[in-house]
């Protein structure tokens, strides 16, 4: 787990389970008595607090730089990964974006927090997870959306697939088979 100055592993209360997270604060003596907050939504599949890209602490990093910048800042593990509670399987993106709410919601109830200054930062599908938890909740101020997905969801399923496959040379015959599969799944949704 990257680890910044400052950074607080703590337990947050979810939807029937705990929220593994890091709270990363930032340091300095001239810090008003309220800090406006930035929770970061990790992207597809099982992601860790640090959503770690080609052995990158993406989260980790930018947590840091953003509590250099002044901000209280949390990344949390997705349900069910890590040390978060829940099941992935069956989480939809609604299930996601009622974790990020009862973040902001813990966030909002803070003596350190300034509750009327706290945003979301989604990356990829925590882009769509953001929007969601945003359109959901008024205490949230700003959102940030990074990588997000232009496409619809079956679209996005289908480059992911083609790209998987690609990536493992599976011969085109097999490539065509599955997309076909996929496109009559999409169909019958």
């Amino acid at each position: 787990m990257y680890a910044n100055p400052g950074d607080e592993q703590l337990m947050i209360p979810g939807s029937g389970f705990n929220i593994g997270a890091t709270l990363t604060r930032p340091s300095g003596a001239a810090l008003p008595a309220r800090l406006p907050a930035v929770v970061l939504i990790p992207g597809s599949g099982a992601v860790d607090r640090d959503e770690t890209v080609a052995g990158i602490p993406i989260f980790g990093q930018l947590a840091g730089r953003l509590a250099e910048a002044g901000f209280l800042v949390v990344r949390y593990d997705k349900r069910g990964v890590g040390q978060s509670g829940g099941r992935t399987e069956s989480a939809t993106l609604s299930d996601f974006a009622e974790d990020a709410r009862a973040i902001v919601n813990w966030l909002s109830r803070r003596r350190d927090v300034d509750s009327k200054r706290i945003a979301l930062v989604g990356h990829s599908e925590g882009s769509w997870v953001a929007l969601l938890a945003a359109a959901r909740e008024n205490k949230v101020a700003a959102l940030a959306l990074l990588a997000a997905p232009s496409a619809t969801g079956a679209e996005l399923i289908l480059e992911q697939q083609a790209h998987a496959l690609a990536m493992a040379n599976a011969p085109a015959a097999e490539r065509e088979q599955k997309i076909a599969l996929q496109k009559q799944i999409d169909r019958k949704s």
